[in-house]
């Protein structure tokens, strides 16, 4: 509030004195773009950082996720989404990059939600011979036929930014 009053007294300087009647409706669309550009810089420097080799080390998964849910705890009950899960193993791979994976589709689980309907998520795993499968399941609005590969591409989005917030790098970094 205190930097907005002091922008709005800058620009009405500027202006003579005579105040604009669009400022702060033109303030406002400003910092939304600084905050919207802010999470693709922030998005587009995570996925360029996964062609970084990384040496695996055992990784708790358990402890991934309750990781995840506590720092998505606002988000969590602001939604009033249900999250529950099995069990989860220890894995080979990267602490951080699990941590990103699970946070992507945790987040996308509670916001891509019908309107009216409680986002409901459940998390598992299937451990093989040599591979872990992690399984996320969630009651969301779904992929329309025909969009189940290119979802996965990099800014491809399935609505309106103003619909649903993000920057539509979120499930490319999960894919890679």
């Amino acid at each position: 509030w205190a930097k907005g009053r002091v922008i709005r007294k800058i620009v009405q300087e500027e202006l003579g004195g005579h105040p604009d009647p669009d400022i702060p409706h033109s303030i406002s669309r400003s910092k939304a773009a600084v905050k919207r550009m802010q999470e693709l810089i922030r998005d587009l420097l995570n996925f360029a950082q996964l062609n970084k080799v990384q040496e695996w080390q055992d990784v708790d998964l358990e402890e991934v996720l309750q990781e995840v849910l506590q720092d998505q705890g606002d988000a969590i009950q602001g939604s009033g989404a249900k999250i529950t899960s099995e069990p989860l193993p220890h894995a080979m791979g990267d602490h951080g990059r699990f941590l990103q994976l699970f946070h992507n589709l945790i987040s996308n689980g509670i916001k891509y939600v019908a309107p009216g309907k409680q986002p409901e998520l459940r998390v598992s795993a299937a451990v093989g011979d040599s591979v872990t499968t992690l399984y996320f399941a969630d009651r969301g609005i779904g992929i329309p036929e025909g969009k189940e590969e290119t979802i996965f591409d990099m800014f491809e989005r399935l609505h309106h930014r103003d619909d649903y917030p993000g920057t539509g790098i979120g499930l490319a970094i999960t894919k890679r």
